[in-house]
């Protein structure tokens, strides 16, 4: 015998629907939970065994407890006992984060710089560990999760980029330049006049385009140049004596580094610029 297909407006108008239409949204719920749950399970960097992530845990744990639909189908003591184990698992992963740092840096052969919770990698990438939140952040981008096996990804996937993208010293101090004029002319400022970094990196956006995105302005045509690639390239042009002509680039701080400036890695320590300028060299 065929299955009847039931319409929603059948089931909405019928008593019998309403059960049903309760049912088939617990069921997806309870589904979609089983889920989220699975996902939690990540594959051990040094056993390609199946592990759990307890960061990842923690949150769907947090929709477990939030939803009657889901907790009435599981009895307290196991509630409890999910919490407990997912909590101490999460203290453990993040006591062990650097004991199991060093040595993927090692095996990947990626430099390391700085103690916990603060890291260097491979020379201009910051890694934060923020253990009372359980976030990690990765060049400013936060992965929440300390497990490695959740962060390698994003710490290899941003090294391959960097690596592979492009840079021309003169080049980039070329287009630097051109944007901090374009600064001046439309605040009305003179050069030489110190301009917001900040200003002169959106400027530099529109610059970096193609001409295919100039003529056609659309996502697809767009060039992704991001603040962490300025502020990269930014160091790499400050670690010299960078001048465009007779100028002499030149960063200056900020009283708010945080709202207005960029953090730029110079030698062994990181600064914060909020303005920069070009300045007539003299002598």
């Amino acid at each position: 015998m065929a299955k009847t297909k039931l319409s929603d407006k059948l089931l909405k108008d019928n008593p019998l629907g309403e059960i049903i239409l309760a049912l088939r949204g617990s069921a997806k719920r309870i589904t979609s939970i089983a889920g989220s749950l699975e996902n939690c399970f990540v594959t051990s960097l040094e056993a390609s065994d199946l592990i759990v992530d307890p960061f990842l845990a923690k949150t769907v744990v947090q929709s477990i407890e939030s939803d009657p639909t889901i907790a009435q189908y599981l009895n307290a003591d196991t509630i409890s006992g999910l919490k407990s184990y997912v909590s101490s698992e999460c203290e453990r992963v993040g006591n062990s984060f650097e004991a199991r740092l060093r040595p993927f840096c090692e095996k990947n052969q990626i430099s390391l710089e700085g103690r916990f919770p603060t890291y260097l990698l491979a020379g201009f990438l910051d890694v934060i560990v923020e253990q009372t939140k359980g976030i990690c952040k990765i060049g400013g981008k936060p992965v929440k999760s300390l497990m490695l096996e959740s962060i390698a990804p994003a710490i290899l996937g941003t090294l391959k980029t960097e690596a592979e993208r492009p840079f021309e010293f003169d080049t980039f101090l070329k287009e630097l330049f051109e944007a901090y004029e374009r600064v001046t002319r439309i605040k009305g400022m003179n050069m030489g006049q110190p301009a917001q970094i900040l200003d002169v990196f959106r400027e530099l956006v529109f610059i970096k385009q193609s001409p295919s995105f100039n003529k056609t302005p659309v996502k697809l045509n767009f060039s992704e140049y991001t603040k962490e690639f300025f502020s990269r390239d930014l160091a790499r042009v400050s670690s010299a004596s960078s001048t465009m002509g007779a100028k002499r680039l030149e960063l200056m701080p900020t009283a708010f580094p945080h709202e207005e400036g960029l953090p730029i890695r110079i030698g062994d320590s990181t600064r914060y610029a909020g303005r920069i300028t070009f300045n007539e060299v003299t002598g």
